[in-house]
């Protein structure tokens, strides 16, 4: 009876010696910075609306539950990874911008995102050269033409892939018998082809490409994704086509 008393002592007291332990302001959890955004400037109530994270080598969307409009949308990004925030509609209206600076979230005009991220983006002449990078593919992701998050690296880890860089009316006839030619060489059932159509709409990027939404998939500009994908990748002219294998590399 008194081994029992004394055990049961010793637990109190060790609960007693934790939590002080962890009241002690330098045992407490880091806290990310918050990020705070007005919703109710939000006109369109019946609009999908999301956040889309961003760091230099990742990308994450959060969806901004309904229920939220009118009140403000606050989350805690980790600013670790991500050091820019556009918050927009599911037709591609950006709606702000934000920034991290000096430790805190600031906002800034959302239209100024793209620039700030093509700042951050090397571009091909920037990187190393192929023969001691391997012609390794630069990262790249985000969301499609039909809201879905796509991640490059999760598309070639099943088939090849073919990166086709084209804009509204610049793919002339010899381009798409080029393009096709050089996809069928490569196996086309086995290749998943990404249209990175220059223009800001989705809607036109869909109309435009005019394919089976499930064989393949179609990038717009609307987020800046094809802007930076043509900075990393180099690409100058209007049309352009990159081949890439399932474990990441260039096909020559």
């Amino acid at each position: 009876m008194q081994n029992r008393t004394q055990s049961s002592a010793v637990f109190l007291l060790l609960l007693v010696l934790l939590s002080l332990f962890l009241s002690t302001p330098g045992c407490k959890q880091n806290r990310m910075p918050e990020l705070t955004i007005p919703v109710q400037s939000v006109i369109p109530q019946d609009s999908s609306l999301s956040l889309l994270l961003i760091g230099k080598y990742r990308q994450e969307t959060l969806p901004v539950p309904n229920k939220k409009i009118g009140k403000n949308f606050i989350v805690r990004p980790d600013t670790s990874i991500y050091k820019h925030a556009l918050f927009y509609t599911d037709g591609g209206s950006k709606l702000s911008g934000y920034l991290l600076r000096n430790g805190s979230w600031q906002n800034i005009a959302a239209d100024s995102i793209r620039l700030l991220l093509e700042k951050d983006v090397p571009s091909a002449s920037d990187l190393p050269d192929a023969s001691s990078r391997n012609n390794i593919v630069p990262f790249l992701s985000g969301k499609d033409v039909y809201g879905k998050d796509v991640s490059l690296s999760q598309l070639y880890y099943k088939h090849p892939v073919a990166l086709i860089f084209t804009g509204i009316q610049t793919l002339t006839a010899s381009d798409s018998l080029f393009l096709r030619s050089t996809i069928d060489s490569v196996q086309a059932d086995s290749v998943i082809p990404v249209y990175l159509v220059l223009t800001p709409s989705n809607q036109e990027a869909r109309q435009y490409i005019n394919r089976d939404s499930a064989k393949c998939v179609i990038f717009s500009d609307s987020l800046g994704v094809v802007s930076r994908a043509r900075k990393k990748y180099g690409i100058k002219t209007s049309s352009a086509l990159v081949l890439i294998d399932t474990l990441g590399y260039l096909i020559q």
